[in-house]
């Protein structure tokens, strides 16, 4: 045998912590285990750190998955949220929209669509700027939110356009509603830097039937919206289709 000192072997590395030190507790467990021999009695100590280890590891590893379908919850809810009214953005709404024609065709049972158009929301930019216009949008989407239904859908389509999905609903039960909409936004006021700025609109109704599709929809709607832009003389007047 050499004189030369014998090198001693340098101990393995723990395992990276990760995951709430789900990695660490596996190795635990593995470094337990691996020196219990089948024909060997495991003591009562053994057993029960085997039976902790493990318990915290299942603890551990359905808190993580519970964090992670949290966070993909969160980022799809991103992805189809308007940033600033906090309604649906259009690629959420046509997403809720699409679904809810095909629950009508299933059941046979139409709904209502309201087309809400802010009028006069250009010289509101041009007067008081872009942040006071954001303001009056951000004021909208507040006031649509507190005056629908849980079955309700609100999004915005773009620039000062909104809509508003009332799934299984009538001809009667959506002018009812598009008439309140219409009078409480046309008397509502978004304050900005002291001042407050009336906020006026017009809403178009358009009933849809249970084989409706989503881009005809949106257009029969918009349509409708636009025809009270031209015709209304006293405000409140709502054009139905």
């Amino acid at each position: 045998m050499s004189g030369l000192p014998q090198e001693t072997p340098t101990p393995a590395a723990e395992p990276e912590v990760e995951h709430g030190g789900i990695v660490t507790r596996l190795a635990q467990l593995v470094r337990i285990t691996e020196g219990v021999k089948p024909d060997v009695d495991v003591g009562a100590k053994a057993v029960r750190q085997i039976g902790q280890l493990a318990h915290t590891l299942v603890e551990e590893i359905t808190q993580h998955l519970r964090a992670q379908d949290k966070r993909i919850a969160e980022l799809e809810s991103l992805a189809t949220t308007d940033a600033l009214t906090k309604v649906l953005n259009r690629r959420g709404f046509e997403e809720r929209l699409t679904h809810e024609l095909s629950v009508a065709r299933r059941h046979g049972v139409g709904g209502v669509l309201i087309f809400v158009d802010l009028d006069g929301f250009k010289p509101i930019n041009d007067t008081f700027g872009h942040a006071a216009g954001d303001q009056v949008l951000v004021t909208v989407g507040t006031l649509l939110r507190a005056h629908i239904r849980e079955t309700d859908y609100i999004g915005r389509l773009g620039g000062d356009e909104f809509a508003i999905l009332l799934p299984r609903s009538n001809k009667r039960d959506g002018l009812r509603r598009a008439e309140e909409l219409d009078v409480k936004l046309n008397n509502a006021y978004a304050q900005w830097d002291g001042q407050q700025i009336p906020i006026k609109a017009s809403c178009g109704v358009h009933m849809y039937a249970s084989n409706a599709e989503v881009r005809e929809l949106l257009e029969s709607a918009d349509a409708a919206m636009y025809r009270i832009k031209q015709q209304r003389k006293l405000k409140g007047e709502i054009v139905a289709r």
